[in-house]
């Protein structure tokens, strides 16, 4: 789908480290198929002159200029498509919450819907927000049976105390993320949600998940100034790590 010398990308700082590398054909152990190459490719082969992205522009300009060359189209950057906010009564309870914290105090933690933090990596997400001393909001999603209680350290939620909210309701983001005492994100890096942290002017805490482009987006944040991202110590994320990057951003 596109045209060139197979170069090495020519802009080292979004190159991934060894750690962040994963085979984007096997996502969730399954291989992508034909059909599925020829969808995803399919927007550079049946797009005669103009391919229009989800983008800004300012960011990303060396990159889509790059992109154009190589896939001979004019690439636009058609900007955030960033949705009103929905607030209902299900969000109240987390609202109220946050209403009761000073303006800039507080990070909001969420990894989407579509991928899960394993229970090691939850322990540790929990131990380093505890350690890190911030007021936290944490969206907590997973497609396991195991409930969040059951991952947490013992004697967690009577510790950080009124400081963090573990909510696993559904809550509009663009609610949250323009409350006056959210002061960053700790987020998964899908390209939906960097949009909206853009949009609405939230500094990103990157956790480099291995899936799908999300690597290459941390590493775009972080060059653009939008964000920072943490260590990985064995493969993970540490808790001394999370709490240190946290603590450094709020």
């Amino acid at each position: 789908y596109t045209r060139g010398p197979g170069e090495d990308y020519p802009f080292p700082a979004i190159k991934l480290a060894d750690d962040d590398k994963f085979d984007p054909r096997a996502i969730h152990g399954k291989s992508f198929s034909g059909v599925e190459n020829e969808f995803f490719g399919g927007v550079f082969k049946f797009s005669t002159g103009v391919v229009i992205l989800k983008s800004y522009g300012d960011i990303e300009a060396k990159h889509i200029q790059y992109l154009s060359e190589l896939c001979g189209r004019k690439v636009l950057p058609a900007g955030p498509l960033v949705s009103e906010s929905d607030y209902d009564n299900q969000s109240s309870e987390i609202v109220d919450w946050l209403d009761g914290k000073t303006p800039g105090s507080t990070v909001y933690v969420s990894f989407g819907s579509e991928y899960s933090i394993s229970g090691e990596e939850t322990r540790q997400l929990a131990k380093g927000l505890e350690l890190s001393g911030v007021n936290f909001l944490w969206l907590y999603r997973s497609q396991s049976e195991t409930s969040i209680e059951e991952l947490l350290p013992e004697g967690f939620s009577e510790r950080t105390g009124e400081r963090g909210m573990v909510a696993t309701k559904w809550a509009p983001q663009t609610v949250l993320m323009t409350h006056p005492s959210i002061a960053a994100f700790v987020s998964h890096c899908g390209w939906g949600t960097l949009t909206e942290c853009l949009y609405f002017g939230i500094p990103i805490i990157a956790m480099r998940l291995k899936l799908t482009d999300w690597p290459v987006n941390a590493a775009l944040m972080v060059e653009s100034g939008a964000g920072v991202t943490m260590d990985r110590k064995g493969g993970i994320y540490t808790a001394e790590e999370i709490a240190k990057s946290i603590s450094g951003a709020v």
